[in-house]
């Protein structure tokens, strides 16, 4: 609650534009930080539904 997770994400993500990267990918779960991320300009490109049971797991991705 700090706001050191988005600090540290938007290190990691100057540094990759510092590098020339043009877009930044990460994976998650519906019961870790898929808000977290989307309110940070990700978007789920792909999901695999009930992975766990009950849940599902993510691929994101953002045009740094």
């Amino acid at each position: 609650g700090r706001g050191l997770g988005r600090e540290l994400l938007q290190r990691a993500e100057n540094e990759a534009r510092s590098r020339r990267c043009m877009r930044a990918k990460l994976s998650t779960f519906s019961f870790h930080a898929q808000g977290f991320y989307e309110k940070l300009g990700y978007e789920v490109v792909g999901q695999m539904s009930d992975y766990p049971p009950g849940e599902s797991f993510y691929w994101m991705r953002k045009d740094l």
